[in-house]
């Protein structure tokens, strides 16, 4: 599908799309004639970083979590303490002795 299609289809602006592509967020294959060709599986990646973002989750925290680095229960955990006022943590970092915060599981 062309970049015009996965705009409408996610409600994006060009320039996002390409900034997450430049971020190594995604990555569509490319035709014959070197254009991108996206796919649904990119249609579902970038509906995810939206909701990600929306969760106020930074690129790190999600590069993170495609590479099955960080869960999506840790990297919550992590926001809510930072916003609770419990400090700025580094991407995706949990103060020990979170509940539920172990690696592994509810990776993208």
């Amino acid at each position: 599908m062309t970049i015009k299609e996965l705009e409408r289809r996610t409600g994006l602006p060009r320039t996002s799309i390409r900034f997450y592509e430049q971020e190594g967020l995604l990555t569509p294959e490319r035709r014959e004639n070197n254009y991108r060709d996206y796919s649904e599986d990119n249609v579902r990646t970038l509906e995810k970083i939206k909701l990600l973002r929306r969760l106020s989750l930074d690129l790190e925290a999600i590069r993170r979590l495609q590479a099955g680095e960080l869960s999506l229960s840790r990297a919550l955990a992590g926001q809510a303490l930072a916003g609770l006022g419990g400090g700025p943590l580094r991407p995706g970092a949990v103060r020990p002795g979170v509940p539920g915060a172990e690696p592994g599981g509810d990776h993208l």
